[in-house]
Formats: structure tokens, C-alpha cells, sequence
């Protein structure tokens, strides 16, 4: 259980920090189907080597809007997936192809334990907000799928770079 292992004092733990917890390779196997083809879930099987690839990261309060880049800086071309493994706020992904009277039509999505979410990166922005600054998210991911079917970690210029600011 990933709830199980992280550390009793979490809000000691510094903003887009990496925890060090050992999942089993079936979690990095079925977040990699999620991103590509949620029919397949749970359908493959793991590579060995996928279980140190996957650590959960910290966050604390509202994050600005953003498109999500690789470690390279660029821009994610194809799907992002997170899984929220504790706390709360309010996910919202912002439709930049459409609009509705004119303003992007934005859908929002309760931040909690166990939620997972899945979004292409070149069609939505998206941004967290949450009125508790001190209360950290705990996160896996974001992840892209590289080109190799790997899960690769991806998120906002501020924090790829290792600052952060809301």
C-alpha cells in the first residue's frame, strides 16, 4: 500500500520533492497503460527496470496554468497522467481548442486519494487550486510515455527546473 509507506511528518518534506518509496512494478505497469490506452489496464506486464521510475513527488498550494514539458523543455506531445496519493484542491484543465461564449471551456476536478487523471497535453492547460497553502498533494507522476512505451517524468517549466512559485 503507497499511503502505508510515506513518512509519518509529510509537511516537513520541501515543495516538488521526490519521496523514496518502493512500488511494485505493477503500479508503474498499469499508470503507463492508463496514459496510452486505459483498455489495456492491468492487460501487460511489467519491465524490470520501470520500478525506480516511478516516485512520488510533494506539492504545496495552487500551481499556476501550464502545459507540461519534458525534462528537455519541451513541450509534451501526446498524454499526461498523475495519480493524487493524498490531498486535496481543485484540478482544472482548461480546453484551449474550445470555447463557450467566447472564455475556454474548463472542467474541474476534485483533488483526493486515489484519483487519477489523465489529459493531452497539447489540447489542455491546466492548473491546481486549493485554499490550504500548508497542506501538501502527494503525487505520482506527472508522467508522458516516451517513445520507447516507458513512463518518463514530465511537469510545469518552474518545476522541471526545480523552482517553484504560484
Amino acid at each position: 500500500d503507497i499511503v502505508a509507506q510515506l513518512p509519518e511528518n509529510i509537511s516537513s518534506h520541501a515543495d516538488g520533492q521526490v519521496l523514496e518509496i518502493m512500488l511494485p512494478p505493477t503500479i508503474v505497469c498499469q499508470l503507463r497503460d492508463f496514459t496510452t490506452d486505459p483498455y489495456k489496464l492491468g492487460n501487460t506486464n511489467p519491465a524490470d527496470d520501470e520500478v525506480a521510475q516511478l516516485l512520488p513527488r510533494v506539492q504545496y498550494g495552487c500551481q499556476h496554468d501550464h502545459v507540461d514539458i519534458t525534462l528537455t523543455g519541451k513541450p509534451v506531445d501526446g498524454c499526461v497522467c498523475l495519480v493524487y496519493i493524498a490531498g486535496s484542491g481543485t484540478f482544472t484543465l482548461t480546453d484551449t481548442h474550445s470555447t463557450s461564449g467566447g472564455e475556454p471551456i474548463e472542467h474541474r476536478i476534485e483533488v483526493r486519494p486515489n484519483r487519477a487523471m489523465k489529459w493531452q497535453n497539447s489540447r489542455y492547460s491546466h492548473r491546481v487550486d486549493t485554499s490550504d497553502g500548508k497542506a501538501p498533494r502527494i503525487m505520482l507522476g506527472p508522467y508522458a510515455v516516451d517513445s520507447r512505451g516507458g513512463l518518463t517524468p514530465v511537469g510545469a517549466n518552474q518545476i522541471v527546473g526545480g523552482i517553484f512559485q504560484c
